[in-house]
């Protein structure tokens, strides 16, 4: 493969602004996500600029280490695809997803709240169809569908590096 020097930092001047844009600034990812990727390809250049002193989640008991806001979970699940199209989804892990919102549900009525506000929750995944799965099962699984969950953003999202 053929190196881009358009795209390579210039040791003095850095990236030229024509074919490379640097973000630095983010707002919606805790310090403790970022410091990877940070490492890795922003030469800690990156800046952590949420207000997450206040997070609502830091007590979750499902969260294993509160200083570090991320889990990993491996799934033992089938990737499917449905007929003409491209996508894959795998009901497993819908299943698993959906037992984590559960949690995050009672762990905020414990604290007297009933109520999702906007982008307070969110679910990422990297397939469209997993997309259609997830949000199908918000209105199908019998616990969740009595639930307001309109505020609960269901995205596709993939980032290539």
């Amino acid at each position: 493969m053929t190196e881009m020097n358009v795209y390579k930092p210039h040791k003095t001047t850095g990236f030229n602004s024509r074919f490379v844009t640097k973000l630095l600034r983010n707002y919606r990812s805790h310090p403790a996500i970022l410091k990877i990727p940070n490492e890795l390809f922003y030469d800690a250049e990156l800046r952590s600029c949420g207000h997450f002193e206040e997070c609502l989640y830091n007590n979750w008991e499902l969260l294993p280490r509160k200083e570090f806001p991320l889990m990993f979970h491996g799934v033992a699940g089938i990737k499917k695809k449905d007929l003409h199209c491209p996508s894959v989804y795998n009901i497993a892990e819908v299943d698993v997803v959906k037992e984590y919102l559960k949690s995050l549900i009672s762990y905020r009525h414990k604290m007297g709240l009933n109520q999702i506000e906007p982008k307070e929750i969110g679910i990422i995944t990297p397939y469209k169809k997993q997309v259609e799965k997830i949000k199908a099962a918000l209105y199908t699984d019998k616990d969740l569908a009595k639930r307001d969950l309109e505020n609960v953003q269901v995205l596709y999202w993939i980032e290539i590096w």
